[in-house]
């Protein structure tokens, strides 16, 4: 509550009144009167004097108003309760986004500790306000519309802070998955490179080039049994050998009983198949010698076309190993930079990715890792939800004496305020009255200024009235003199010309009463 004095005398303040802030009576109130055996806030400095920096710090980040506070020490473990909340999570961002950061982009130490200390005093200074923003309602569940959106921003964070570390705790096994995963993911590539359009090409070229030496290592000979015309004839020797052959065996039988006549000798039916063994001997001999002539017809065409092949083969092996050896080269370089790349990659996402791997193919490690992503997480909400729970509970003497001051400093504020106001409307009021008076002394100024210039005119009529009365009765009429004339300018008595009535009266517009000109 203000308190007002009022000083005497126009020297004092504006108006005679001067406010007395509501610190001054909110200090002497909370801290001690020199009647209760110190000055103002000496109590206050003595126990601050006494705690710990670590102590005043967490303090701090509490957002407690320790003038207040050190006058309830019961309190003040809550609030280095709280502090120490938003001390370890700041000191746990930072920790985590030096690992984020070596992780991800391999940085020198000293970058990635600069930047992870500057993260944890940017969360620091978040939650700070997370925790000094949620205010005492009257019952709990009013605290619910104001702290779940601070929780669900908690949260957030708590997940991106929790990642790295969670990432950190697992990197063995981390290790073990990218591993396989890059193996993996080179045998993918390698396979595709196989079947790709350029892969097909090389798998083409290879099987022509193969082709091409064999023909350059068989040289000259030539296969003379793929000649049409051995063919044909070959089949006819081996059909007469047949035919021959079984002659042969006919005439055996004959001769020992066993077919034919089944008579033991030579008789008619012997000679009867030599005969014909023998003529069939005799076309089986025409035959090959049909063959043998057709087989030399055949390698001497053959060994003139196959010199010819072997060139073409030389020359078309100079092109397809060239270009085989162009594309090999290319595929060689793109397995070499995808392997170099896939060793480089080691940053957040692929470790993410691994990690999600394991837990998929390990229940038991997917159970650990969601577990330990909630407990850093539930740490990383700690300062929100300790803050809750003190908010929910009966208002403390502190919380109490620190809405009171509240009050106290709004109202001295209220009474600042109106004060100031009072003090406008009194100046305004003023400079109005100033400005108002001036223009009543003019308009009374120019009022007499007035009232006498037309006494003086009214005396001068009269003088010239009494001199020329005609002027005054006739005004179309000249005025007669006594004796002199001066071009109708006449000096009254006193010497001082007077100005015919003509300049006052208008004549010419037959106002006989006579009309003010300007």
């Amino acid at each position: 509550m203000g308190h007002f004095i009022r000083l005497g005398g126009p020297s004092g303040c504006r108006g005679g009144v001067m406010t007395l802030t509501g610190s001054v009576m909110s200090n002497s109130f909370f801290l001690g009167s020199p009647e209760q055996g110190g000055s103002p806030g000496a109590a206050a400095a003595e126990v601050t004097r006494r705690q710990s920096r670590v102590t005043r710090l967490l303090l701090w980040l509490s957002g407690a108003n320790t003038e207040i506070l050190n006058r309830f020490p019961s309190d003040v473990a809550k609030y280095v309760g709280i502090g120490g909340a938003v001390l370890t999570t700041s000191t746990m961002a930072a920790i985590s986004c030096a690992f984020a950061l070596r992780m991800a982009l391999g940085l020198n130490p000293f970058f990635y500790l600069i930047l992870g200390l500057a993260w944890g005093f940017a969360i620091m200074s978040l939650d700070r306000w997370l925790v000094v923003s949620m205010q005492r309602r009257d019952h709990w569940y009013q605290i619910l519309p104001v702290a779940l959106p601070r929780l669900v921003l908690a949260l957030l964070i708590g997940v991106v802070i929790s990642t790295p570390l969670v990432l950190r705790i697992f990197e063995a096994e981390i290790t073990t998955e990218l591993a396989q995963m890059r193996s993996d993911r080179e045998s993918e590539f390698l396979a595709t490179s196989q079947t790709d359009e350029r892969g097909q090409r090389i798998t083409a070229l290879t099987a022509e080039r193969d082709q091409l030496q064999n023909t350059i290592d068989s040289g000259a000979s030539v296969d003379v049994s793929k000649d049409p015309e051995v063919i044909r004839i070959q089949a006819l020797v081996d059909a007469k050998q047949g035919e021959y052959n079984q002659a042969e065996q006919n005439v055996v039988c004959e001769n020992e009983g066993t077919c034919g006549s089944t008579r033991v000798g030579r008789g008619p039916a012997y000679a009867e198949k030599v005969a014909i063994r023998d003529r069939l001997k005799g076309e089986l001999d025409e035959l090959k010698g049909q063959l043998t002539t057709a087989q030399q017809n055949a390698r001497t065409a053959g060994e003139t076309t196959r010199g010819a092949e072997v060139t073409t083969a030389r020359s078309r092996l100079t092109e397809v190993s060239t270009e085989l050896a162009t594309l090999t080269a290319q595929r060689t370089e793109s397995v070499d930079r995808f392997r170099k790349e896939n060793g480089k990659e080691n940053g957040l996402l692929i470790r993410m990715e691994a990690l999600d791997n394991l837990t998929a193919h390990r229940p038991a490690l997917g159970l650990a890792h969601r577990f330990l992503l909630l407990f850093i997480t539930a740490i990383e909400c700690l300062p929100i939800i300790v803050k809750f729970f003190i908010s929910i509970g009966p208002p403390t003497d502190y919380e109490q004496a620190v809405a009171l001051d509240g009050r106290s400093r709004l109202r001295a504020e209220e009474e600042r305020i109106r004060q100031r106001r009072a003090d406008t409307i009194l100046e305004n009021n003023g400079l109005h009255r100033r400005r108002q008076l001036g223009w009543e002394m003019e308009a009374e100024a120019v009022e007499q200024a007035s009232e006498a210039a037309l006494e003086q005119y009214k005396r001068r009529a009269l003088r010239l009235a009494r001199r020329n009365p005609e002027q005054f009765l006739f005004p179309g009429s000249q005025p007669v003199t006594a004796g002199r004339r001066d071009g109708g300018r006449q000096s009254d008595p006193g010497g001082d010309p007077v100005q015919p009535p003509g300049p006052f009266f208008d004549g010419d517009s037959g106002d006989t009463h006579g009309r003010w000109r300007r």
